[in-house]
């Protein structure tokens, strides 16, 4: 079907707007978070009880970019539902993150264990919880546990420790509550892979209608027709 010109001029600043400050940051950035997820490292931090990695969608376009990201919800608003989804699942991982980890926490098999192992090791080695104290070590590996971490490079304090007891110790990732909260994340991945594929499809129209570039030509910061 032949495209009216005329008509595909009209607007195109704003959803190359949408298109540059909204949709492409999104893309990205759910990407990064399928990367996250298929590993199952969820990012989570005892410290702050959230996911450092993984967020709702509105923290992802930048703070100049919120209003094109308001506005391009106004304008499609079909989106709203498909991110307060994301959203849901996100709080679900998170919160199932938390029981995970004073399931963990709290049980005297997996504290005397952090313990021997620790004793065991600083008897060679000094202490590998860099700024984390002592007293909180144990907290620091239901971390790791949670988040299915099975190698640090050099530059980790905790490196060498877990080099030696990394597998021994995530021996204890597993249990109901573990098998909850890592079919939640394997939900969000999947999910994940959707909305790319829909935001990917909405700027493939979006371009094609209104004729513009999927990214700032570089140099010349042309977006669009003006």
């Amino acid at each position: 079907m032949k495209m009216d010109n005329k008509k595909s001029k009209k607007g195109s600043v704003r959803v190359a707007a949408w298109v540059h400050a909204v949709i492409n940051p999104l893309i990205e950035a759910i990407r990064m978070e399928k990367a996250f997820l298929k590993d199952r490292n969820w990012t989570w931090r005892y410290s702050s009880g959230n996911l450092e990695f993984i967020h709702t969608v509105q923290r992802y376009p930048d703070y100049v970019s919120l209003p094109n990201f308001e506005d391009f919800l106004r304008a499609n608003p079909k989106f709203q539902k498909l991110f307060d989804r994301h959203d849901q699942l996100m709080e679900k991982l998170t919160e199932e993150c938390r029981q995970a980890f004073q399931s963990l926490v709290t049980s005297p098999l997996f504290k005397e264990k952090v313990q021997r192992l620790l004793s065991e090791y600083m008897r060679g080695e000094g202490y590998p919880g860099g700024a984390v104290p002592e007293k909180d070590f144990a907290k620091l590996i239901a971390q790791y546990i949670i988040n299915n971490i099975r190698e640090f490079s050099e530059f980790y304090t905790v490196w060498k420790f877990w080099g030696r007891f990394g597998d021994d110790l995530l021996d204890f990732r597993t249990g109901e509550v573990i098998k909850m909260l890592d079919k939640t994340g394997e939900e969000l991945e999947q999910y994940d892979e959707i909305l790319v594929k829909k935001l990917e499809d909405l700027r493939f129209e979006f371009c094609q209608k209104y004729d513009i570039p999927a990214a700032p030509l570089p140099y010349t910061g042309y977006a669009g027709k003006v």
